[in-house]
């Protein structure tokens, strides 16, 4: 028979039926579906025990005789003589209220010790029965839960994280905060499968919960599914901000005061000791998330393409370090076609730099060798000194994404090479090399200015211009070559 006909024939609730199994008083069977089988058996043995219970005898004595370990008419003799006992402290406690009512005693007048001597203290028995009301000890753990439903996201999205950064190749800031509403999404069927095959999620495992039907089976998909779904709604309120802290809050109090939530009505959620059991698998799901994370860091400084690089291979990897940096603040990169030109832009959306040069549809040239790509250069000219940058961003993302191409190099090595670039720029000269692993790049700049009586020179050529009628320009050259090994 199920729990329910089980609950009908023993008039006993579902939640004193499982306290018994878990006390082992007794062992129902499972059947190949995941339900319990109660046998008339079982059901003889619960009418038993809940006579015996409500003779007020305790459990621990009822387990004793079931095992064999105790004495039945020892056990029946003992609780005779305790609830005799029992029966003449009543009376007493009975006589001693009547003399103090009789006698008219207030409070402040009450003789405490003539009336405490007349109670024999000496009945009252410490492992006295309670009334057959059984007390089921509450095992709430919102926290757990709580986390537990945290880690089931965190999987999720890191997964799908590893996916979109590692092999679909989509950048960090490509994806935004979409990504972590995908991954709420997605957690629902997810959960409701491992709800369904197991009982249990990665997080709830790894905290000792598991979820089950009311007659003690796994979910149905249906059931698994439709609790996940009112527990995004109830329980975490879409995820909307505020709103979302309301729900949980509401969870919190609900669960803390009936054992229960909204989404649990239709089934139970059964918790196992965390501290003794689960700290491994916790500390190995933990680390499956931190190592997918990391992954994702590490690959995100990782071009698509290393080694020899055609122009299309090379435009691929200066796209994807665009997409990087303009997620770091470094606004105005323009993105390359396979043919390494630059993409066409919308002017009117794309707002220019202020030191965007004269010509500036002007393209990096590449100087294949056998198909792959040996030298870059790069020529422009700017009318007012003034604009000129030595640190413009495409050059040094063309300069990095050469370098990062390299076989071998790894993140510390490009962040040296980053800096090392900066410093070098920043000095100012019109003319100097750099010489990184097997890339070397080069640079000359010519200028015609005239400067203040001041000495104050290029950065003023804009005012000095006015004045003088003078045109004043800068030239650049800018080279990158890989050397041979």
């Amino acid at each position: 028979m199920l729990i329910r006909e089980l609950e009908q024939r023993t008039g006993l609730d579902r939640a004193t039926i499982r306290y018994y199994e878990k006390e082992s008083l007794i062992v129902p069977e499972r059947k190949e579906n995941g339900y319990r089988e109660y046998t008339q058996e079982d059901c003889e043995n619960l009418l038993k025990i809940k006579l015996l219970r409500q003779l007020e005898i305790p459990l621990h004595k009822i387990k004793d005789l079931q095992e064999g370990s105790g004495n039945f008419h020892e056990t029946m003799e003992a609780q005779l003589s305790f609830l005799e006992e029992k029966q003449q402290r009543t009376n007493l406690t009975k006589q001693v209220c009547n003399q103090i009512r009789n006698n008219e005693e207030n409070y402040t007048s009450l003789d405490a010790g003539h009336y405490l001597s007349m109670l024999d203290e000496s009945t009252e028995k410490k492992d006295a029965g309670s009334n057959f009301t059984e007390i089921i000890p509450q095992e709430r753990h919102p926290w757990l839960r709580y986390l537990s439903r945290l880690l089931d996201i965190s999987l999720v999205w890191a997964i799908l994280f590893f996916i979109m950064v590692v092999t679909l190749r989509i950048r960090p800031i490509q994806i935004g905060l979409i990504i972590s509403y995908i991954s709420l999404f997605l957690c629902i069927p997810t959960n409701a499968f491992c709800l369904h095959k197991w009982g249990t999620t990665p997080g709830k495992y790894v905290f000792g919960i598991q979820v089950v039907s009311a007659d003690g089976a796994k979910l149905s998909y249906k059931d698994a599914l439709w609790r996940e779904l009112n527990a995004l709604r109830f329980g975490m309120g879409y995820n909307i901000p505020f709103y979302s802290l309301w729900c949980n809050y509401k969870s919190y109090k609900q669960y803390a005061r009936e054992g229960k939530v909204d989404y649990d009505k239709d089934c139970e959620v059964l918790c196992e000791d965390f501290a003794s059991k689960k700290k491994l698998p916790l500390a190995a799901l933990l680390g499956i998330i931190s190592t997918l994370i990391l992954i994702c860091a590490i690959d995100g400084v990782k071009p698509t393409h290393r080694g020899n690089l055609t122009v299309k291979e090379f435009s691929e990897n200066y796209n994807d370090y665009a997409s990087v940096y303009k997620g770091s603040g470094m606004e105005h990169i323009q993105n390359m076609d396979v043919d390494g030109s630059w993409r066409a832009i919308d002017i009117d959306k794309f707002q220019l730099p202020p030191n965007w040069p004269a010509n500036r549809e002007q393209h990096f040239k590449f100087h294949p060798e056998l198909g792959t790509i040996q030298t870059i250069t790069y020529e422009n000219r700017w009318e007012d000194p003034f604009l000129f940058s030595p640190l413009d961003n495409e050059r040094f993302l063309v300069a990095y994404t050469l370098v990062a191409s390299q076989e071998g190099i790894t993140y510390a090595e490009l962040y040296e090479f980053e800096n090392m670039y900066r410093q070098k720029m920043k000095e100012g000269t019109t003319e100097g090399s750099l010489v990184y692993k097997n890339v070397s790049i080069s640079w000359k700049i010519d200028t015609e200015y005239t400067a203040f009586k001041t000495g104050i020179g290029v950065y003023q050529s804009r005012s000095n211009k006015e004045v003088s009628g003078k045109t004043s320009y800068v030239n650049l050259i800018f080279k990158i070559e890989i050397l041979d090994n």
